[in-house]
This record gives C-alpha cells, structure tokens and sequence, in this order.
C-alpha cells in the first residue's frame, strides 16, 4: 500500500528505507494526480508478486501538509515524482508521465539489483 508521509522525520526514514523509494508530491485537488493513485498502486503490487518488493516503496507527499519537504525537492508543478536510489534523489519526473516515470523506477532497480549482486559476490 502507497503510505503517506506524516512528518518530515518520517519522510527522512522513508527514503532511505529500501534502495528504491518512489516519492509522489501530490494535491488532493490535483486531477493528473488522482489518476497516478491506481496506477502507483499495480505498479507496487505487481512488484510485490514479482518478488521485487525488497528493494522498492513507494511513499506520498500531501504538499499542502508537507510544503517545506516539496520546496526542498523543487516540487512547482503537481503530481511531481522523485526516485532515490540508496537515499539521494536520483530523478524527477513533473507530471503524470507513466512511461518516463516507470524507465526511471526501473532504471533505479537494475542499479540496486547489480550493486545487490555485486556484494553477494564479494561474500
């Protein structure tokens, strides 16, 4: 389930939480914004079936409630989604951008997939 960020302390632990971490700054009055919501949902879940939760989550920020957290990001245009990569802000993508935002999530995954393997080799 897409969780929304309570508090800038939960924001911090969220992004460092898995390698991957989907961050969407959303509007509840936003409609571009309203129809990300069930496409982030499959997305999450069909990972989830696919084995891949471990290294992905996708968390929400209300920037009405959490306004200094979107100005940190440049957040100017709603939905706005950011993509970290071990904690550090990797991409953005403005706008409800399916496919651009998916080649980013994926490319995030295939670099914490081979830094993953990467140290199993090394044990």
């Amino acid at each position: 389930m897409v969780s929304e960020i309570q508090s800038g302390e939960h924001f911090s632990r969220a992004i460092s939480s898995k390698p991957v971490v989907v961050v969407d700054f959303f509007a509840t009055w936003c409609g571009p914004c309203k129809k990300m919501e069930p496409v982030l949902r499959d997305w999450e879940e069909g990972m989830a079936e696919n084995g891949e939760d471990w290294m992905v989550r996708f968390v929400k920020v209300n920037v009405d409630h959490h306004s200094r957290i979107a100005q940190s990001y440049q957040v100017t245009a709603m939905p706005t989604f950011v993509v970290f990569l071990n904690g550090e802000a990797k991409y953005t993508v403005r706008g409800a951008r399916k496919r651009e935002l998916r080649e980013r999530i994926e490319s995030a995954m295939q670099v914490a997939s081979d830094e993953r393997n990467a140290r199993s080799r090394k044990n």
